[in-house]
Formats: structure tokens, C-alpha cells, sequence
């Protein structure tokens, strides 16, 4: 029997890629009503489901589908609230408690299950 954790769990090592890699553009809201944007910046649709965003030591799964059209934008509130759909895009809550993003520095990540980064933000005093 094959145990498919692994492919989940380790980074990858040699030639890592993914068809997102320099599609989505990530940025973040670090104080006051905390989010982070996940912008479709490719000129095709895009499915987020099943890529995490991370912010340390927290991550959030993008539930599959969750499609972006070209331009569109994924909203992800750090604090509590329902999940919704807007013209601009999707919006969704991580449904944390309290400020998490540190306001003098910090990185929100976008990245596959084997840790390829798509991209980074950060702000402060923190490097992607």
C-alpha cells in the first residue's frame, strides 16, 4: 500500500514548479481589520483550491473550486466572519482571534502542500 502523506508533507527538492508561479500576486493589510489579497495577475482563470497561505505559525487551505478570473481578487480576513462572493472576488476568513500580523514586520505566503512559494509578502522588518 503507498502512503501519499509524504507527497504532502516534504518540501520539494530538485526543480520545483507550479502552473501558478508568477500568476497570483499576494499583499496584506497589516494592521487594523487585518487581510491579505490574492490577485490574479495572468490573463487566464485560476483555481486557488487546494494551495495554503501561511503566515506563521498559521496556514490556510483554499477549498477547491475557488476560481479567479483575470484581475480578480481573493480577499482572506484574519478574524472571524462568513464566507462570501463579491464582483470583485471571493471573500473568506481564517476566523482567527485578535491581531496575528505583527505591524513591524511579518510575511503572508501563498504555497503548495511541498512548499513551493508563489509568492511572498512582507512588510517591516520581516524578508520573504
Amino acid at each position: 500500500m503507498t502512503d501519499i502523506r509524504g507527497a504532502f508533507t516534504y518540501p520539494c527538492g530538485y526543480r520545483c514548479t507550479d502552473p501558478l508561479k508568477g500568476k497570483i500576486e499576494v499583499t496584506a493589510q497589516p494592521s487594523g481589520n487585518e487581510y491579505a489579497d490574492l490577485k490574479n495577475a495572468s490573463d487566464d482563470a485560476v483555481d486557488l483550491g487546494g494551495y495554503l497561505i501561511e503566515n506563521q505559525p498559521y496556514t490556510y487551505e483554499v477549498r477547491s473550486p475557488t476560481v479567479l478570473q483575470p484581475g480578480q481578487v481573493m480577499r482572506l480576513y484574519v478574524g472571524p466572519g462568513t464566507d462570501t462572493w463579491t464582483g470583485a472576488g471571493p471573500v473568506r476568513y481564517w476566523n482567527l482571534r485578535g491581531a496575528n500580523f505583527r505591524n513591524d514586520g511579518e510575511t503572508v505566503r501563498l504555497r503548495t502542500f511541498d512548499d513551493i512559494t508563489l509568492d511572498c509578502y512582507h512588510w517591516g522588518d520581516a524578508r520573504c
